[in-house]
């Protein structure tokens, strides 16, 4: 996370999939706007928070749906 002097504080998020990219062009800025997603912040920093399953995906959600929806 970097916290910027004039402006919102920033999760940088590092993108494993993207190999065809250098090394230093995969990490994506996401600006921290929202009280939900200071929340969110939270949630993932105190360790409640698991990536879910592709099956539990389709089960909330539908056929029409996996974890990159």
């Amino acid at each position: 996370m970097e916290q910027l002097p004039h402006g919102p504080t920033v999760l940088k998020v590092f993108q494993t999939k993207i190999v065809a990219l250098p090394y230093e062009d995969r990490w994506k800025p996401i600006p921290i706007l929202f009280s939900e997603q200071e929340f969110a912040l939270k949630i993932i920093y105190d360790g409640n928070f698991k990536r879910p399953l592709s099956k539990t995906i389709r089960y909330h959600f539908g056929r029409g749906y996996d974890l990159y929806s």
